[in-house]
Formats: C-alpha cells, structure tokens, sequence
C-alpha cells in the first residue's frame, strides 16, 4: 500500500517539476492541473484495485499530458489486466526520456518491468513482395502487398494468412518464441500451380470389373451350347427305334439327357445375366472414373525460421 502512495506523490512531483524538460514543452498549467487531477484519481482506484477504472483515468490524464510517470502507473493497471502488449507500449513511452522525468526507485522498477515483459512478447516481420496479396495476422489485416512490416506481439502460436485473386490462400502457422525476433515471407501459390488431377480409383479397377462380366458372360454361352448338345442328346434318344413305342419312366439315358440339359441351362442362364449386371457396373465405375480437377487440402510443410535474434519453427498450411 506505501509503495503505492509512494508512487502517487513521485509521480505528481515529476509534473510539477518538469516544466523544462522536453516532454513538458507546450503543456499549460491548466493542462497540468487537469492531468494530475486524473492521476490522482487513478491512483486512487489502483490502490483499490479496480484497474479498469484507474486506466480510464490514466488514458484521460494522457489525453491531456503524455507524461512518463503517468505512463508508468498505466503500465501496473495494463498488467493487471493482463494486457501485455498494451503494457509494452505504454512502458516504451515511460522510459522513452530515460531516468530524467522519473525517480530513481520508479526509474529502476521501469527497468525490472521492461525485462519481465520482454520474456513475455516476441516480435515478427512478414514481407510480401506480390502485387494485391492481403495479409492478415490473427484475424486482423496487417499489410497490403508488395511490402513488409513488424508486428510485435505475445510468444506462442499464431496464424499469418495471405490471400490474392487468382492465388491458393496459405495459412502460416507461426510458433513464436518469447524475446525473439521471426521473420516469414509470405508467398502464394497460383491456382493452376496447385491443381492437381486424379481419378477416384486406379484406372484399371472398372475395367477389371468389365472385364469380370465378360468371363461370366462367355461362362453362360459355354453352358448355353453345353445344354444345347445335351438337348439334341434328349430329343435324339426320343426319336430312336427304342422310344418308338414308348420309353420307360426310368430309362437312364433319357433321366441323364434332361438333368444334363436343366442343369446346362439354369448356369447358362444364371451366368448371361451376372455377366450383363457386372459389366453394367463396370461401364459405370468406368464413367464415374474420370479425372477431375482439385486443390489439396490442408497440406503442410514444415520450415525452419531463423532471424537476427533467435529461431523457429514455421507450420506452413494451403487451404
């Protein structure tokens, strides 16, 4: 709690005593007065932890003067609320004078803040050097190609995603380590480049098929004629001198010529038309094989990343 009190008076002190340093130039004593009126307020609210409140109060302080000390409580509010590159910023401003407009308590805790939050972000330069390419980070538009830019950000994971007309749109999954420094290009892929032909099983599976109701086709003739022999046999023995005045209900010959030929043509008749269904299937498995056009999904490519200040990972995704 008196490190708090302690942080209210160093900080309205530095307002009051700061009239030739640069970052008081072109302020007015009204503007002071009123700044310091936020921060006081402010600091009230921080002390009692209602950090949304206090931060309200300090972005209304700096609306009227930018000034570090101010930034510094900003700084301890934005942290509470977990709001760590907002804190970053905000630190960079508090300490963008050096030690001159802070105490050298506050001064040094700056220091300690900026090392801890330095573990925390990272930082990642895209570069694009296609025409009309868009590149969104996390959802949020970050640069309209040809061009680059520097986005720091919390380590992690995160998704780069280009788009352009005419180009596959990739997706780059970025793992970013914390205190470093990445850099990606990001570059497309033309439709046509990517498309790719296939069928949807290998050519020679339909006409296997076709070729299947073929061999039971000729399987059903084989038998057809098969019965026709046994059947000329049956009508041959009925015509003998023997069968004249009548056969027996047990002659043999007779009882085997027809089981032959009913036998013959029940699996000639079976097979003609199994071997007609199985090459009608075949004709369509062969039309509905035809090559066609498709863009792969979800690919993914894995390439290492390296930059002046560490290395990664990139996870590189076309949709």
């Amino acid at each position: 709690m008196k490190v708090w009190i302690i942080l209210a008076i160093l900080a309205s002190a530095a307002i009051a005593t700061a009239d030739d340093q640069p970052w008081a130039r072109g302020v007015t004593e009204q503007q002071k007065a009123e700044a310091k009126h936020h921060l006081d307020a402010g600091n009230v609210f921080l002390l009692d932890n209602q950090y949304k409140e206090a931060l309200a109060e300090y972005e209304q302080a700096i609306a009227v003067w930018d000034h570090p000390a101010i930034r510094f409580n900003m700084v301890r509010a934005l942290i509470a609320l977990d709001r760590t590159l907002d804190a970053a910023d905000s630190l960079d401003k508090a300490l963008a004078y050096g030690a001159a407009p802070l105490d050298d308590v506050v001064y040094r805790e700056a220091l300690n803040y900026q090392r801890l939050i330095a573990n925390q972000i990272a930082k990642l330069e895209v570069t694009c050097g296609q025409q009309d390419v868009k590149v969104s980070f996390d959802g949020a538009p970050l640069l309209q190609c040809p061009g680059s830019k520097s986005v720091r950000t919390t380590a992690g994971s995160h998704a780069v995603v280009g788009t352009g007309p005419t180009l596959l749109t990739q997706t780059f999954d970025v793992a970013l380590s914390p205190g470093k420094s990445q850099r990606i290009e990001v570059k497309l892929r033309s439709l046509d480049s990517a498309t790719r032909t296939r069928t949807r099983w290998a050519a020679w599976k339909p006409w296997a098929v076709v070729g299947g109701g073929v061999a039971l086709g000729g399987v059903g003739v084989l038998f057809e004629v098969l019965a026709r022999g046994s059947r000329d046999a049956y009508n041959e023995r009925l015509a003998s001198a023997e069968c004249q005045a009548g056969c027996a209900a047990d002659d043999s010959v007779l009882v085997d010529a027809e089981s032959r030929m009913k036998l013959q043509d029940r699996v000639a008749i079976g097979a003609l038309l199994a071997g007609s269904a199985v090459i009608v299937t075949g004709v369509v498995l062969i039309v509905l094989n035809r090559p066609y056009s498709y863009v792969p999904d979800q690919s993914i490519r894995i390439t290492p990343t390296a930059g002046p200040d560490g290395a990664g990972v990139l996870l590189q995704r076309d949709f």
